[in-house]
């Protein structure tokens, strides 16, 4: 069995899709009107057809069971986009160091953004904590801590593995446009200057990489 998403029944889908793309950033999979599938495994479903599926009439919104969690690597940032929306509570810290915010959408479903635990995690590391410290800081085992640095490690190194490809392919075209404009003649033209520099600073960035044994 495999589990593959949270359904909200919504009164107004059109205004819980703005609600889910504009401020929380998701996008839309499938839209075929009384249902809407969002990347992420969130599907918006309408209150009527909803009804009709359960055979129930009897549906409250604002019934405060339950939650959508998001995290989020900017959260100050996030907090600013928050205007006209209705909060279950503050921003605020909790216990274990991690800082949240709750809030309602259009029909009441609560949803939570709070800060990457990995970003929590470096924080006090950072400060100058031990994993066994920030492990008691935080009131977790200190499993929890070293697997969550694994992923975090895990996703640099994919995110850096990009960027070395990336620049790898932005050397091979540059080579190109520059040979072209040599066999052109122009190699005193503000474009071939422009080509040049940018190939000599990826080749600085990456023999840094390699030099930190990151290739």
């Amino acid at each position: 069995m495999k589990y593959t998403g949270t359904l909200l029944a919504v009164s107004d889908i059109e205004r819980s899709k703005i609600f889910y793309t504009t401020l929380l950033g998701l996008h839309v999979e499938i839209d075929i009107g009384a249902n809407v599938t969002m990347y992420g495994g969130i599907f918006l479903q309408t209150i009527e057809t909803w009804r009709n599926f359960i055979s129930k009439d009897e549906t409250t919104f604002h019934n405060n069971v339950m939650e959508l969690y998001f995290e989020t690597d900017d959260f100050d940032g996030f907090i600013k986009k928050l205007h006209n929306v209705k909060l279950v509570h503050p921003p605020l810290e909790h216990s274990w160091g991690q800082r949240g915010v709750r809030f309602y959408d259009p029909d009441g479903h609560i949803v939570e953004v709070s800060e990457n635990i990995q970003i929590v995690i470096q924080r006090f590391l950072d400060s100058g904590m031990t994993i066994a410290q920030t492990a008691t800081r935080m009131d977790v085992p200190e499993d929890y801590i070293k697997k969550a640095l694994l992923v975090n490690n895990s996703e640099k190194n994919i995110q850096i593995q990009k960027m070395i490809a990336d620049l790898t392919a932005e050397q091979e075209k540059i080579t190109q446009q520059l040979a072209e404009l040599k066999t052109q003649g122009k190699e005193k033209t503000a474009r071939f200057k422009q080509l040049f520099t940018k190939k000599l600073s990826n080749i600085t960035v990456l023999s840094m990489l390699q030099s930190y044994g990151l290739m």
